[in-house]
C-alpha cells in the first residue's frame, strides 16, 4: 500500500514539472530552503 501510495505521487510530480497547476504539489516544486529546491522525497 505505501509503495502504491508512493508511486503514484511520484508519478504526480513528474506530471507538476511539465504542467504545474494552481496546487500545492506544484508550489512545493517551486518552493526553496536556503536557496536550494525541495527533493521529490522531501515534497512526498
Amino acid at each position: 500500500m505505501v509503495g502504491e501510495l508512493y508511486a503514484y505521487f511520484k508519478e504526480i510530480i513528474a506530471l507538476k514539472k511539465t504542467e504545474p497547476a494552481d496546487d500545492m504539489i506544484s508550489v512545493l516544486l517551486q518552493a526553496s530552503v536556503n536557496g536550494e529546491s525541495l527533493t521529490e522525497e522531501e515534497i512526498v
